[in-house]
This record gives structure tokens, sequence and C-alpha cells, in this order.
């Protein structure tokens, strides 16, 4: 039986078969519309994270200079990112941190990449630590962050890439020629120092806390904060080749994968237990350790749950108080604000924020054997 259908725009006859055909064009249609408006989503998400510039918030319950200046100086180093960008200024920035004893002819270098967000002003507990032992540190920002150049942050792949140019830069300057190089990096930048072993196997020792495993995951769990864990799980699925488009095959450089490919490099792996910001799917420290290596060790915490394990129980909990009732402070502006700030930074006392003994004790017998 034939039936004729009579329409302004489409006139012609629909047989059995073609409205068959009809109902998969339909299907396919609202399985395309889904994945189009989710592929949109994806591409608003991933420039959300990564379409701006990071800078350091003045906090002041952070450690700053002045709280290492006793035993440590420091002087200005940057070099330029050797790769094809858009960015005008390409230079990263930093400063080498020295400890004023000039024990420093005696020790490695240790060159430090920070986490996503920061800068490496974040890290200046870390940098204390390691001058005070007699270390000398060069503490750099990621492209995109803080004092270095570039207009975004790109990517947690960026990471690897900044991370290898300043390696390169450093090898061909001969700053540091004659010394052994340690890489120390916390979270994206735990996954920066540990990805570019495959390539620098020059590195003599490795210190990577909390680290990022893959970029591709680690750009799904920053969605998970912003998006919540049912949209992101379906956006991550559908928004993979938008990854791919932007960052490319390095979006799938695992760093486990890397340190596969290094046997000799020492490396020591610090985490807690729980970490409440790398998870577990994103972290490279399950695969290492059902796939151990000689030349990986680990120093996992179960007293606390925290991204950065470096901090003491009792130096997380007073940090978390003060920046809650400074913060409270700074959004409540009213004619008491001067007086009430005051009196906080009167009161604040950043020797309270501390290492955890046990963590510092770990890392310092590691770096000096």
């Amino acid at each position: 039986m034939i039936k004729l259908i009579s329409n302004p725009l489409l006139c012609f006859i629909i047989s059995p078969m073609n409205a068959l055909t009809i109902t998969l064009i339909s299907i396919f249609s609202v399985i395309f519309g889904i994945l189009l408006i989710s592929s949109i989503f994806s591409y608003i998400g991933y420039k959300a994270i990564w379409n701006a510039r990071t800078y350091e918030i003045n906090d002041p319950v952070k450690i700053q200079f002045e709280d290492i200046e006793e035993w440590t100086t420091r002087i200005p180093l940057s070099f330029k990112i050797k790769k094809k960008l858009p960015d005008f200024d390409k230079e990263v920035r930093g400063f080498i941190y020295s400890p004023k004893d000039n024990s420093i002819k005696k020790k490695p270098i240790v060159i430090m990449s920070a986490g996503y967000g920061r800068t490496h002003l974040s890290y200046l507990l870390d940098i204390g630590i390691l001058t005070n032992d007699g270390f000398e540190v060069f503490a750099f920002d990621q492209f995109g962050t803080g004092m270095s150049g570039g207009s975004k942050q790109r990517g947690i792949h960026f990471g690897r890439i900044t991370l290898d140019s300043v390696l390169n830069s450093i090898k061909e300057s001969k700053l540091f020629e004659g010394r052994p190089i340690y890489l120390y990096g916390h979270s994206w930048g735990g996954y920066s120092v540990l990805s570019v072993l495959g390539k620098h196997k020059e590195i003599s020792k490795v210190i990577a806390r909390s680290p990022a495993g893959k970029p591709v995951l680690s750009t799904y769990v920053l969605g998970q904060s912003m998006l919540g864990k049912f949209l992101t799980n379906f956006l991550y699925i559908v928004g993979i080749p938008m990854i791919f488009l932007f960052q490319g095959p390095s979006a799938f450089v695992s760093a486990a994968n890397q340190v596969k490919k290094n046997k000799n490099t020492k490396i020591l792996i610090t985490s807690c237990k729980e970490d409440p910001t790398v998870l577990t799917i994103a972290s490279p420290i399950p695969k290492l350790i059902k796939n151990s290596q000689e030349n990986v060790e680990f120093y996992i915490r179960n007293d606390l749950n925290i991204h950065n394990d470096l901090l003491s129980k009792e130096g997380y909990d007073y940090f978390k108080e003060k920046q809650a009732e400074f913060y409270s402070i700074m959004n409540t502006i009213d004619s008491s604000y001067e007086e009430r700030m005051n009196d906080f930074l009167s009161a604040l006392d950043r020797t309270k924020i501390t290492s955890d003994s046990n963590e510092k004790e770990k890392i310092l017998n590691f770096l000096n054997k």
C-alpha cells in the first residue's frame, strides 16, 4: 500500500522502507544533537579551566619569603620556551633560591615545578626546607601563571613541555654544569617532573608530591569540581576529541609510562592515602605500585587526607583556620575593616604552619643519600 503525503516543503511517497529510514535519521539526528551540545559544553569547560592566566593571590597566611630570608637569598632567572606559540612573551621566570652559608657548591641543583592554580610562591615552605639543608633551588612559575609569560595556562600537558624546555635551556647554557640536577614537583608539577623522565634520563633524582597521572584524566577531575560528577562523566566521554583537538597527543602522555622508560633516575613519590584533589583515577601511584621498579619508592601518609601532603596536621589545621578568617575579613569591608585586618595580621603566626616531620625527614634523607 502506498500513502501520499502532501507537504509544502517535502512532497514524496513514503514506503515502509522510507518510514524506517526516517526513523533512523531521526534517532541519528537526536544523538548528533546531544553530541554537538555536549561538545560545545566540553569546549566551554575546557576554555574556563585552561584559557586564563593565574596570578598569585596576596595571601598573608601563606609562607612568605621573609619567613625564610634568615637563611635564604634569591636572584631572578628566566628561560625562553623554544616552541612555536602565538604568545609574544615566551619567557619562563622564577628565582634561584640559595642558602646563605655558600654550601651550594657541594649540593645538586633542585628544579621546582609548581602545581595548578599556583605559582612557585606557594611552595616557599618546601623551598625553605631545601635551602636550610644546603640545597640551591630554581623555582619557576608555570607558563601562563605568575611572573612567567603566556596568555593562558594551556593545559596539564604544557607543564611537561615547559619543564622540558627549561631543562634543555639549562643544559645549553651550562649554568649548572658539573652539578647533578634533581627535580621537585607537586600536583601538576608532580606530573611534569615524572613525565619528562622518558626523555631526560640525565636527571639524578626526582621528588613528586601528590602527582597527577595523565592530562586527559586531570582535566576530568578538574571538571568534576566545576560541573559535578554526573555531568562531567558524560561530557568527558564526548569531550575526549575536544581535549585531543586542543592538546594533541600530549594529553595522553602518562607519567607512569614515562617512569617505566627510566630505570636510572631515583624517584620518591609522596602522597596521602586519600588525596581529595588528585583522585585515584587520575593518579599514577596505583599503576606504579603495581608495576614496581627498583628506582621508585613511595611515602604514603595514613594520618591525614589532604592534597598538600607535606603539611603537618597541626600546620594544616592552623592554615585552614587562619585562611578562613582572612577571607571572612576580606569579604566584609566596612568601617571596621582596617582595624580587624590589622588585628588579624598582628596575631598571625606563620611559624605554626609546619611540615610533617616524618615526611620532611624522608625527603631530605632521600636527597642526601
